[in-house]
């Protein structure tokens, strides 16, 4: 079972480590009943100390949902049959959907479990992608289990609004560049980004792929996901009072695993945009889904079409992986993640 970890121990990280997953199996969502859940996941509810219970960001594509935006905009709908992951289709005709076209995605195994463990310990959510908010709310509204357990809904019009620019209440924003930032960027964006998108645009004529605009960005200074700005840009009634967002759980954390101990979340070494914007603004921590198939790999994100890896216990990897660190305590998971206190 998933122990606590504070300043007075840290053996369930261990423990953990010591039970390497299962070999990867056909997995649906049904897999595991809420008894087995419940039980494999009780951890105490003083892990965190004194700490309130933050307001969780979690994201959407590779994280707890895969469209195939990552193939092409594709699912292999006969791969995804093999190992028991349900394609979902939102017609165009359903009221909820804005786009004009059907939308297909597959629910990450083990996101009603892990939605449901947070709710039911008091945690507020809110689901956070760079893409269209009109997409992701049209699977948010249509899903009954994620309609049930977030709380909102954030998308790239908001990351783009002055709402989430506004750095004289958000000083620490990780979009908030520096005069020479401002420079660097800019001769990025002319000398190589906006090359580099306009050939790709050409190119897509021939391949048909997408091609994304953050392309034309280093990264820092546009689109940034800042989780303590997160319920100023929804203004939601129903997350009037809710504490401050925290952590920010996302596919794109990336992290190597230690290969003597590759199950242990205490040693994870992490990396990427979203693990620098934690380290410059200090007040938040951040979390990866990200798992690895068997030792020796690279830990990747959701894909549809592979099965979600297991433990011995029958417990899906990364939903203990999550849990872990955040009960863990967003100090705590922090001071792990970047070798510094916090300065909240």
């Amino acid at each position: 079972m998933l122990g606590a970890v504070n300043s007075n121990t840290n053996t369930s990280a261990a423990a953990n480590s010591q039970v390497p997953p299962a070999s990867a199996t056909t997995a649906s969502n049904a897999d595991l009943d809420r008894t087995q859940v419940e039980s494999v996941h009780a951890v105490s509810d003083s892990s965190s100390g004194s700490e309130e219970k933050p307001t969780l960001i979690i994201d959407g594509d590779e994280t707890i949902w895969d469209t195939g935006d990552k193939t092409g905009g594709k699912i292999d709908e006969e791969a995804c049959k093999k190992i028991n992951h349900e394609v979902i289709t939102i017609s165009k005709d359903n009221a909820e959907n804005k786009l004009g076209y059907d939308q297909k995605y597959v629910l990450r195994p083990g996101t009603k479990e892990l939605l449901e463990y947070f709710k039911a310990r008091g945690y507020k959510m809110i689901l956070c992608t760079r893409n269209y908010k009109e997409y992701a709310q049209s699977i948010v509204a249509t899903n009954p289990i994620l309609k049930a357990n977030f709380d909102g809904v954030l998308g790239r019009s908001d990351l783009l609004s002055a709402t989430n620019k506004d750095f004289t209440a958000f000083p620490k924003h990780c979009d908030h560049l520096g005069f020479w930032e401002r420079c660097k960027h800019g001769l990025y964006r002319f000398f190589v980004g906006y090359p580099k998108y306009y050939g790709l645009k050409f190119l897509s004529l021939f391949t048909g792929a997408k091609v994304s605009p953050d392309v034309v960005s280093l990264g820092r200074g546009t689109l940034g996901k800042y989780p303590p700005n997160a319920l100023a840009m929804l203004n939601e009634t129903k997350l009037a009072g809710a504490p401050t967002a925290r952590f920010l759980i996302d596919n794109q954390v990336y992290y190597h695993t230690d290969p003597q101990d590759p199950y242990n979340t205490s040693k994870f070494k992490y990396y990427g945009r979203e693990f620098e914007d934690s380290c410059a603004s200090k007040d938040f921590a951040v979390v990866s889904p990200n798992v690895i198939d068997k030792p020796g790999d690279e830990p990747r994100e959701f894909r549809a079409h592979l099965a979600e890896p297991k433990d011995s216990e029958g417990r899906y990897l990364w939903v203990k992986n999550v849990i872990e660190c955040v009960e863990r305590g967003y100090r705590a998971q922090y001071k792990l993640a970047t070798g510094q206190e916090m300065e909240i």
